[in-house]
Parts: C-alpha cells; structure tokens; sequence
C-alpha cells in the first residue's frame, strides 16, 4: 500500500495557512470536480496561491493519489487566467484531499516473474477544457499476472489538438499512452526479466479498438 494520508493533510494545512485562515474547516464533498465558468473574468483571490498548492498537490497525486491527476492538471491550465471560478474549483479540490486521506494505492504480486504482462490503459474524454474544445488523455501503467496487479504510473494531460469525435480524441489518448509509457517500460522491464514481455493496450471505445 501506497499511504500518503500525512502529506495529503499536509496540503490541507499548506491551503490553509496560504490564505490565512488555519482554522478552516473543510466540507466533505464525493468527487473533486467542479465546472470552471469560462464567462467570468473577475480574476480570483487565491491566483497568488494557487501554483504552490497545485504543485505539492501534484507530488503526492503522481506517487499514489491518480484521482487527483484530472482535477490538478485543469486547474493548472488556468494559472495564468485564473479566475473566481477557479477559486471555487481549488477549494474544492482541497476539500475532496481532506477527506479522503486515508484512500491508498494498492498494488498486489502473486506469481513468478515468467507469468508478468504489462497492461496500458488509455482513455479520454471528448471537449471537456472549455473554451478550446481540447480533450483530456488519460494513461494508467501496471504489472500484471494471474494473480498480480501492480500499478507503476499514471498520467492525464491535456491534448494539444482538438478532436473532432470520441474515437478521434480516445486514439490520441492511445498513441500518447504507448509511445510516453508503454514503450519505454518495455526496454526497462526487457532488462530487468531478462526476456520480452507483452504489452496490452486497454481501451474501451469499441470504434477505436476497431480501428
């Protein structure tokens, strides 16, 4: 288990004391998604702050927190237009980090290292960053076996062109998956088993695994 509980809480507390209020008390929210309103331009109060506590946020969340990877990486498109919304979005997100400290990764190995596959995950979804229209593409890497899985890395990132359809922007999200992750991992892994190992693409859009 992967357990960051302390330094989760530790970006709660950073949250706090940046905008001098160490007593806030943060409400318990299910996700940390919150829709940025485009429209507003009053810019936000907590721009100053908010690059500092995205960037520990991203520290803990590349290490073992990935449902914090999507929520981070929008913000941080935003810090140089940052707006009241946004304000609204990092608070939120700082809430969602408080209460749910005590969530782990978890990561299981149950076979010899003969029976070991690597397993790449891609997924995106379709004009979610207003107002570009730009798709976001999500990639998740683990070892695995018949009774094993291990996860070893995880990233989502704005795409830089902008899809047309579902399948479009879930093939950018695949190539990007392959050609940053799966392939490098390939040479480490050859070394480290001393063999060739597979990698499986997962993905979940039936035109794309068509395709």
């Amino acid at each position: 288990e992967y357990d960051i509980g302390d330094f989760v809480l530790s970006c709660a507390e950073a949250y706090r004391k940046a905008v001098g209020e160490t007593s806030m008390a943060l409400r318990l929210v299910d996700t940390p998604f919150l829709e940025i309103e485009e429209e507003e331009e009053t810019t936000g109060k907590l721009q100053p702050i908010a690059s500092s506590i995205l960037m520990k946020l991203l520290y803990g969340s590349r290490i073992a927190r990935r449902d914090l990877l999507n929520g981070i990486q929008v913000l941080s498109t935003r810090a140089t237009k940052w707006n009241v919304s946004c304000d609204r979005a990092l608070h939120r997100l700082i809430c969602y980090v408080a209460c749910t400290a005590n969530h782990v990764l978890v990561g299981f190995v149950g076979d010899s290292p003969d029976a070991f596959r690597l397993m790449q995950y891609a997924d995106a979804d379709f004009a979610g960053d207003r107002p570009g229209f730009k798709s976001t593409s999500g990639a998740s890497l683990s070892l695995t076996g018949p009774h094993s899985h291990f996860p070893l890395s995880a990233k989502a990132v704005r795409q830089t062109c902008v899809a047309h359809s579902i399948p479009e922007a879930e093939m950018v999200s695949a190539n990007s998956a392959i050609r940053l992750m799966g392939l490098p991992s390939l040479d480490l892994w050859e070394v480290v088993l001393g063999r060739k190992i597979a990698l499986d693409l997962i993905e979940d859009n039936e035109s794309t695994v068509q395709i």
